[in-house]
Formats: C-alpha cells, structure tokens, sequence
C-alpha cells in the first residue's frame, strides 16, 4: 500500500502569535481523503514550544504521548524540538510548538485571533483516515503561502 500525501498550507496572513492554515490527506492516486482548518503558534524563529516548525517536510510517526494519555501522530526531523504532535486544541494558546486541527474558523474567545473549532471530533476524523497507516513512517509537508 502507497502512503497517502500529507500537506499543511500555511495562510499568507499570519501572526506574531498564531498560524491558521489547512491540513490536507491525499490518497496516493489525489483523491482528498481529509481536509481541515490548522492551528499553529506564530512567529517563523523556529524557537522551541513558542514558534511554527519551518516549512518543510517531516517524518511524521504515531506513537504514545505520556503528556495527553494516548497515541497521537508525532512530527520527526524538527532538529532540537521534539513531542511536536497533532492534538486537538482550540487556541494557540494550547499549542507550545504542535499542530492542532479543527473544522471551522472563530473568535471563540474574543481575544481578536481565530481559533479552531471541534477540534476533538476533526482529530477523531483524522486518526481514522490515517488508521491503516500506523506503524509505518509518513511524510508531511508544511507550506508557506507566498
């Protein structure tokens, strides 16, 4: 079985504090397999826990998280930052350096930032797209919108 293409396009309309983009799942053949909203701290400096990871590709491996209690798909490759998982979250404020996915876009608590919402239900969805593929190392891509 072929790994499906994993892709996160960053918005050109970023902030100091977050990063909205899309997470996509494409089968090997380009069928869209799974498509959401992306939650990220802003900032490019690369800093641990306080900034996006750079634009490039990763491994991307699942694997028991000790911190949320269960298996998450982890992001490997990202030089001296590890744990960068996808979790649910719904604010950048809950992200120290991971991705979080969602289905909508809102202000839900009216700091003047977009969060993400459903989070819990978007991750469920995600996982079990990627199901056949545990225990196998994926790739995923992040992309800076120019």
């Amino acid at each position: 079985m072929e790994d499906p293409q994993i892709i996160v396009l960053r918005s050109k309309n970023q902030s100091d504090l977050h990063t909205i983009g899309r997470l996509i799942v494409l089968s090997p053949l380009g069928k869209l397999l799974f498509n959401s909203y992306s939650l990220e701290r802003g900032g490019g400096g690369n800093k641990k826990g306080f900034n996006r990871i750079l634009a490039e590709t990763y491994d991307l491996v699942y694997e028991y998280s000790n911190k949320f209690k269960q298996n998450l798909w982890e992001i490997k490759g990202t030089g001296d930052r590890s744990e960068m998982k996808i979790h649910s979250a719904n604010y950048w404020k809950q992200l120290n350096g991971c991705t979080a996915l969602g289905d909508k876009l809102a202000d839900i608590n009216n700091d003047g930032y977009l969060d993400i919402t459903s989070s819990k239900n978007t991750m469920a969805k995600f996982h079990k797209v990627l199901k056949p593929y545990e225990g196998k190392t994926l790739k995923i891509t992040y992309v800076d919108a120019v």
